[in-house]
């Protein structure tokens, strides 16, 4: 039971203040106190609605102490016991490391701040979804707007009361959402449903449309007559397609590059975000931000480079196995071009630095 608690607060806690935070501008602390304002007043005036998100707002343009504990009030008003612990953990690292100075100038929040969070832990609901076994690999599983990977899938996990909105979707399956309830102290589990997808029709033989019976039942068409046969030492006209296709497929290879070459460099600079906002695995909101969009281009980068060295490959090979423009088969009997073998794609580049290189290997 110790350990369980002990991991439920490791989780709520887990969203935190990096130590050295962002330079906040004139503007955006002028920005901030509004919002803080207008925050505070809808929160007192019981609208939490609106209270909470701008006074979340303030603390995202300029994060101080104060504004942060009343953002945990506001929550733990509105019901979101949670999200309200959440807040009261992030405030209580914040306030360690004050100075003494500071720490004295908040008038002994920390202390109502560990006495809400405690007494709110307890009734914090938790819920388990899990797929079914039959669940197609590469299923996305989304609770409201958070996407819900493979290691929270099976687990318990903390959560507001209230109703909440999961999608499922299968690969090439239409989503299906599905309104999960749940109350405070309650521990649920639930099975999702997922859509399967559209089941391929090409078994089933063809029926005509009079008659309901299948077509391979009714007598075929005459065979067209065959063409004259080439004559020998006659031009082959087949090698343009090859050309062509080069063309195209060169064409998106070189845009896959461009691309993966931008996004790799988007997501360095993104690293440097989460390396100025992050300290280990806590992070404040903006090196969250930073940590999410780094991984987002990251992907891009390796599906970018990816496509862009098997484009590539595709052309090189076409323009290698497309027959000579005039060219005359010997003895009347056209030669078959040897079958090309070729693999492209990125690998890791062997310094070590996290970088990689594209390119295309193969015989013909």
């Amino acid at each position: 039971m110790r350990r369980h608690r002990l991991a439920l607060a490791c989780s709520l806690g887990a969203v935190t203040l990096a130590a050295r935070a962002a330079p906040v501008h004139a503007q955006d602390v002028a920005a901030a106190e509004a919002l803080f304002h207008r925050g505070l007043a809808a929160m007192q005036a019981g609208r939490y609605e609106t209270g909470c998100p701008a006074l979340n707002e303030s603390y995202r343009l300029d994060p101080r102490p104060g504004t942060l504990f009343t953002v945990a009030e506001c929550e733990a008003r509105s019901g979101k016991i949670a999200t309200a612990a959440t807040r009261y953990g992030d405030y209580l690292a914040l306030f360690a490391r004050l100075s003494p100075d500071a720490q004295a100038k908040q008038q002994g929040r920390e202390k109502v701040a560990t006495r809400r969070r405690a007494a709110l832990l307890p009734d914090i609901p938790e819920l388990t979804l899990s797929l079914p076994a039959d669940a197609p690999e590469g299923t996305i599983v989304r609770r409201g707007e958070v996407t819900l990977g493979a290691p929270m899938l099976g687990v318990p996990l903390p959560i507001d009361p209230g109703e909440h909105v999961v999608t499922t979707q299968a690969p090439g399956a239409p989503p299906l959402e599905q309104r999960i309830s749940i109350a405070k102290g309650e521990k649920k589990q639930i099975t999702l449903q997922v859509n399967a997808a559209p089941a391929a029709s090409a078994g089933a033989a063809p029926r005509g449309p009079e008659t309901g019976r299948p077509a391979a039942s009714r007598p075929a068409p005459p065979a067209p007559a065959p063409g004259p046969a080439p004559q020998p030492g006659a031009p082959a006209r087949h090698g343009s397609w090859h050309r062509t296709g080069a063309i195209v497929t060169g064409s998106v290879g070189a845009a896959g590059l461009i691309v993966g070459g931008v996004t790799g460099a988007l997501a360095f600079v993104e690293k440097a975000t989460v390396d100025d906002n992050c300290v280990g695995t806590r992070c404040n909101p903006e090196g969250m931000r930073a940590v999410e969009s780094s991984r987002t281009f990251a992907l891009a980068s390796t599906i970018g480079l990816g496509a862009g060295a098997v484009g590539l490959g595709a052309a090189v090979a076409l323009l290698l196995t497309a027959p000579p423009e005039g060219g005359a088969a010997r003895a009347g009997v056209p030669r078959a071009a040897p079958a090309p073998r070729v693999s492209a794609g990125a690998w890791p580049a062997g310094d070590g630095e996290g970088g990689a290189m594209v390119g295309v290997r193969g015989t013909w």
